[in-house]
């Protein structure tokens, strides 16, 4: 633990960054996130799909979206600044919490070079573009953590907690709900410049995969009989709400274990697709009525918000079918080449170079256009 300690410490005070790395780091936010207002839209479902599970396992499901709702309504009466609506007592835990970055430190500002640990020289110069490129993503992840704050310092002080024990369950209920995404908080071998690029938005799904791990842990394994009901309410939470928005198929590590089988169960002459494979068990099984009901739960006009919320491999990404084995290698390098490319490139591999050229350039008209 000491050694462990020290060893973040002296990266934390001497960071050792590259021109290259933070370069690469800010050009895959932008492209994947900083010029999408899908993605911004997307991002403000995690309170619904994370949060809300977490602090109604806690204090109650009725009481917590009661509490969301009621602080989202706020903060959307204030344009994304809820402090108007806030009682004096609120306002000083609100305010101590953007002190300590409670509510400002987030995923685009660590994306974007506004962070510790990246090359001074290159995001000096970046910063102008970076900031304007993650004005939409920012304001989404503020507001989803000064709703999240807010209800559950509410909840909390209802519970009879004191100011001080209701601001530390507060600052708890947000980071279990939308994470800390700070250069210190990452794990130290994503901490590289080499890591940095190719692990770029993974520290999302390390921190799911943590949530939904230690849940279950704690469901079996609690200190108290407390402990483990509220994990296991928490997981079966967690696991319902992202059922109910993006299906079976987007629960965790399902569509990543069903891209492993086709790479394995199948080669460049003969591809076999497991996920076709499942969903013809499933109507062959239960009918054809409810297997779209388990794959595609949400509206045909939303199906697109239900692909971008569902858990198609936070450590690896699965890629269409059919696909050549070296492809799925490329896809680990998702977040800088997206996956997309791999897909094009197997088009080109199968003798479609047209098809294949012209699809990279959709990428970037889409990309920009969401």
């Amino acid at each position: 633990m000491v050694d462990e300690m020290a060893k973040r410490h002296d990266a934390a005070m001497n960071p050792k960054t590259n021109a290259l790395s933070t370069a690469l780091t800010s050009f895959g936010f932008m492209f994947h996130l900083g010029l999408s207002p899908a993605s911004a839209m997307v991002n403000l479902t995690q309170t619904a799909l994370v949060a809300y599970p977490v602090m109604g396992a806690r204090w109650g499901f009725n009481k917590a979206s009661a509490a969301l709702l009621k602080a989202s309504q706020e903060a959307v009466r204030g344009k994304n600044d809820i402090t108007a609506s806030l009682s004096q007592d609120e306002k000083a835990a609100f305010e101590e919490a953007v002190r300590s970055g409670v509510v400002d430190v987030t995923m685009a500002h660590d994306l974007a070079g506004i962070a510790q640990g990246e090359d001074r020289s290159v995001s000096y110069k970046l910063r102008p573009v970076m900031r304007a490129a993650s004005f939409l993503f920012h304001h989404a992840e503020k507001f989803n953590r000064q709703v999240t704050f807010v209800a559950a310092y509410r909840l909390a002080r209802e519970a009879g907690a004191d100011p001080k024990n209701a601001y530390q369950q507060a600052v708890q209920a947000t980071y279990d709900g939308h994470f800390d995404y700070s250069a210190n908080n990452r794990p130290r071998v994503m901490q590289g410049n080499v890591a940095r690029v190719l692990l770029l938005f993974k520290q999302y799904g390390q921190n799911m995969v943590y949530t939904l791990a230690r849940s279950a842990q704690q469901s079996l394994k609690g200190a108290t009989p407390e402990e483990r009901t509220q994990a296991r309410k928490a997981l079966a939470g967690l696991l319902t709400m992202h059922a109910m928005a993006a299906g079976v198929l987007g629960l965790p590590m399902v569509t990543t274990l069903l891209s492993a089988a086709s790479m394995l169960g199948g080669d460049d002459d003969e591809p076999w697709d497991a996920q076709v494979a499942l969903q013809n068990l499933l109507a062959d099984t239960f009918g054809q009525e409810m297997e779209q009901v388990l794959d595609q739960p949400s509206p045909q006009e939303v199906l697109h918000h239900r692909r971008r919320v569902q858990h198609v491999g936070p450590t690896y990404p699965a890629c269409q079918q059919p696909l050549r084995r070296q492809q799925h290698l490329i896809g680990i390098g998702q977040p800088v080449v997206a996956r997309h490319v791999a897909d094009h490139q197997g088009r080109i591999g199968n003798g479609s170079g047209n098809k294949g050229i012209e699809g990279r350039e959709q990428i970037v008209r889409h990309g920009g256009l969401q």
